[in-house]
């Protein structure tokens, strides 16, 4: 069973930003120029063999031939597959140019020829945009609702006070039936069945962007029939089941805690990256955000070097700290200071990790909403995703290649120029685009907290789009080397 996070966006919507007329906004096309621009800025090349969704960190192949081929794969000769999201023709060849690719533009070949808007929009939400047609609010909304605001700089259905886009049953355009060319495209905005899962994982498109999901949505309506769900025992957690069930029934099931889809091993299908982020906050990334302290904060052996209070009690990193060594590591002393032990090193076993996070009686992660899917991504991270950081770092001092550095933190260690100067640009000191009140600056992190610098490298930024180097195979090695550039006066 793939992980299911109910909150997440998992089809192609993650891959677009904005979508509008194409004379009258900013992201008229997908990039400007094959480059790090427009939606590419923040989710890469579309025609790359491993795109890692931003959202959940899955890997998802080749988009352009899931879309081409599987979505559009059986099509009538007569009818070309890429007429549906391509536009224009190109003089010399006679044929559909490859680029650009424009957001609600293209030939037909698919209903109106609107491009992306076609499976990503609906037009019942037409009409409530100043600046474009208005097709896409739910779209914008799911981004806005993540914390990606660069949608409502322009387009007022971008915030949810403005604007409630229709529910998540609502068509988009291309979901007409019937259809006796594109045999593969989904027909049900519910995705009662799996219609929009074409990556294996149960989710499919946040419709309405309020953040719920096809049929855990109360604008859907649960199917008849039976569907498979991997059942977790509450006093064995590790001890997966699956077991069929009522359609109907799946939101009560997901409620305690359960997930759509047969079971795989734990261990293996948890996310170390997902993990590294909730270690992070995990609100940003699954549950809910906590109000009270955490149960243990006041057993804390030091009541007195660290006042926080709330939400930041229930951060893994307050108490074990960015270095995992908790009062033994950089967290010995000063304000975060808590005489709690740290996490590196740890001799429990994957399940005696699980069950001490959903212990009620302890840290009661469960209690703020995580499933434990959840708890097995944040295990997974505490087993395999630590780093020793005596290991790349001398006192506060990076050990790395600054030269080598210099070429992870300009153009990425995944080959797809999404270094981190494309964000925060050449200087380290660039707020990132859409986050004026950013001032973590990669200079001034790497300086100032090194401990925090090297986790972030990794993991990336919980809830925001900043991936983290981790997601595209990259090391503790490489951080290092991008901690030893940063830590020198850049450009």
């Amino acid at each position: 069973m793939s992980r299911s996070v109910f909150f997440v966006s998992y089809l192609a919507v993650v891959m677009v930003l904005v979508m509008f007329a194409p004379d009258a906004a900013a992201f008229p096309k997908y990039s400007q120029d094959r480059d790090a621009t427009n939606c590419r800025l923040c989710h890469g090349d579309f025609r790359a063999d491993n795109y890692l969704s931003n959202s959940d960190r899955k890997d998802w192949g080749n988009l352009h031939n899931l879309h081409r081929n599987v979505i559009l794969g059986e099509s009538d000769p007569d009818v070309s597959r890429c007429d549906t999201c391509h536009f224009g023709i190109d003089p010399n060849t006679g044929r559909t140019p490859r680029f650009p690719v424009f957001m609600s533009q293209s030939n037909g070949g698919l209903g109106d020829g609107i491009s992306c808007l076609g499976c990503h929009g609906r037009a019942e939400d037409a009409g409530n945009d100043g600046i474009s047609g208005g097709l896409a609010a739910g779209l914008r909304q799911h981004h806005t609702n993540a914390g990606v605001n660069q949608c409502m700089v322009c387009h007022s259905d971008a915030v949810p006070a403005n604007y409630t886009p229709v529910g998540e049953n609502v068509q988009p355009p291309y979901y007409f039936t019937p259809d006796d060319v594109f045999l593969f495209k989904p027909t049900d905005a519910c995705s009662s069945f799996g219609e929009e899962n074409y990556a294996g994982i149960w989710a499919g498109l946040d419709n309405d962007g309020d953040g719920v999901y096809d049929v855990l949505d109360a604008d859907c309506t649960a199917p008849f029939g039976k569907i498979s769900v991997c059942h977790v025992p509450p006093d064995n957690p590790g001890n997966l089941k699956t077991i069929t069930v009522n359609a109907a029934s799946l939101v009560t099931h997901v409620g305690h805690g359960d997930e759509p889809g047969e079971c795989e091993d734990p261990f293996d299908s948890a996310d170390t990256v997902l993990g590294g982020r909730m270690y992070d906050k995990f609100w940003s990334e699954a549950g809910s955000e906590p109000v009270a302290d955490h149960p243990l904060w006041a057993t804390r052996p030091d009541l007195t070097s660290n006042p926080r209070t709330g939400p930041d009690t229930w951060r893994c990193k307050e108490c074990h700290g960015w270095d995992y060594k908790g009062v033994n590591g950089a967290y010995a002393s000063g304000s975060h200071r808590t005489g709690f032990p740290g996490i590196f090193g740890t001799a429990l076993t994957f399940q005696e990790i699980v069950e001490l996070l959903a212990d009620p009686t302890g840290h009661d992660y469960r209690s703020q909403g995580l499933t434990y899917f959840d708890l097995w991504d944040l295990t997974k991270f505490v087993v395999v995703g630590q780093v020793d950081t005596a290991t790349i770092l001398a006192g506060d001092q990076f050990t790395g290649d600054a030269g080598v550095g210099q070429g992870w933190y300009e153009g990425g260690v995944g080959g797809e120029d999404q270094g981190c100067a494309v964000c925060h640009g050449a200087d380290g000191m660039t707020p990132p685009l859409g986050h004026p009140e950013f001032d973590e600056f990669p200079q001034v992190l790497a300086r100032g907290n090194p401990w925090e610098f090297q986790h972030k490298v990794r993991y990336g930024h919980p809830g925001t789009e900043m991936p983290g180097i981790a997601v595209s195979g990259g090391t503790s090695e490489q951080a290092n080397d991008i901690g030893a550039y940063s830590q020198q006066d850049l450009p």
